[in-house]
């Protein structure tokens, strides 16, 4: 049984708990079915227990939001090194939890919006990544355009060995090896920086964030739990260079 098949299972059983006895039978067959084809009718189901269940769904829907919103806000705040205000990040986490909740109604609710299903990536995952200023979200062609960036998101007082210029005819190896170094030296009793592939590059050859190394557990265990594709960049240039 998958995940949202066991959230939904509960909320049923809470939900029946106050109502009177249903078949089980019909209880084993909603909450063991695959979740993203579920399908509930009333025809399916006596009257009573069809409406139980139809509560028992937007609440399951509702606690399904509610948690999605929760933990974009904690990722967004992981990702953004004070560099977002509270408001910011809790407007980006409502309007990208309701694209991922419904993508269909959340394009008609926004005509404006550039995107369609060619997209490589979820309208959801489309939105944090599109919220994101320049300050927070890294791109460019090249490592010396990309390390040219992060240098500019930071206050001039911050000492920066490294010059972006510098990494111009480094293969990526060993360009990406420069930076973590460099990026590393930065907030040592936060453990450093640690430069992160996030998403998938829709306009530039690079795409990334920084996160403290002390929250790289916590921020890449909530990728995983979004589905937002993430890992550190030296680990992949790594891992790319030994196939």
């Amino acid at each position: 049984m998958d995940s949202h098949a066991g959230w939904f299972g509960m909320v049923v059983r809470l939900s029946t708990a106050r109502g009177e006895q249903k078949s089980s039978r019909s209880i084993v067959g909603i909450v063991s079915g695959n979740f993203g084809r579920f399908c509930l009718t009333e025809s399916s189901l006596p009257a009573v227990f069809y409406g139980e269940c139809r509560y028992a769904f937007r609440l399951f829907i509702s606690l399904q939001d509610s948690l999605m919103k929760a933990q974009l806000v904690e990722l967004l705040t992981l990702i953004s090194s004070g560099c977002l205000a509270e408001e910011e990040i809790q407007q980006i986490a409502d309007e990208a939890s309701q694209a991922y909740a419904d993508p269909a109604a959340f394009l008609a609710a926004n005509a404006d919006i550039n995107y369609d299903d060619s997209f490589p990536i979820p309208l959801g995952e489309w939105v944090v990544v599109g919220s994101l200023p320049e300050i927070v979200l890294f791109m460019g062609d090249s490592y010396e355009e990309l390390f040219g960036e992060i240098r500019t998101s930071f206050d001039p007082s911050v000492n920066f060995v490294l010059q972006a210029k510098q990494l111009r005819k480094a293969d990526p190896l060993t360009a990406l090896n420069r930076i973590q170094t460099q990026l590393g030296a930065l907030y040592p009793e936060k453990g450093g920086y640690v430069l992160v592939d996030f998403s998938e590059p829709l306009d530039t050859e690079l795409q990334c964030v920084l996160v403290y190394r002390n929250d790289l557990e916590r921020f890449m265990a909530l990728c995983v739990e979004i589905g937002i594709p993430a890992k550190p960049a030296l680990q992949a240039a790594q891992e790319a260079d030994q196939d």
